[in-house]
């Protein structure tokens, strides 16, 4: 039988990307606003409004060659996004997305579990 050398480094307060909060008598606080607000400030987005859907009418309209991303930055305005600015973007919500699709499976007979999953995402 070996023996491990343990430090007490006091309450957890990170572990696995997830902030852990003791809420003293009600138990402990799980989230990973974080990680949001990380993604947004590397995105540009910190200062951006929310919306109540996040999908509008103007994705329906037919695109032409000129609303295109460029491949890079513009020299005149480096704001205007690229696409890697972009596929960034889209890389970091797939997790959410992923989260998303596992619920909507089961849609036409949903479970506790499955209402405990949405609810999560939501949260």
């Amino acid at each position: 039988m070996q023996l491990l050398a343990l430090n007490d480094l006091g309450p957890a307060t990170m572990f696995l990307g997830v902030s852990i909060e003791n809420e003293d008598k009600s138990g402990y606080s799980f989230g990973q606003k974080h990680a949001i607000d990380e993604l947004l400030q590397k995105h540009g987005l910190a200062q951006a409004h929310s919306v109540r859907c996040p999908i509008g009418e103007e994705h329906d309209v037919p695109i032409t060659a000129d609303d295109l991303l460029p491949a890079l930055p513009t020299r005149s305005d480096p704001t205007v996004p690229t696409i890697k600015m972009f596929q960034s973007l889209v890389g970091a919500l797939l997790c959410i997305a992923f989260a998303v699709h596992r619920a909507s499976r089961r849609t036409h007979a949903p479970t506790l579990q499955d209402w405990k999953l949405a609810k999560r995402i939501a949260r």
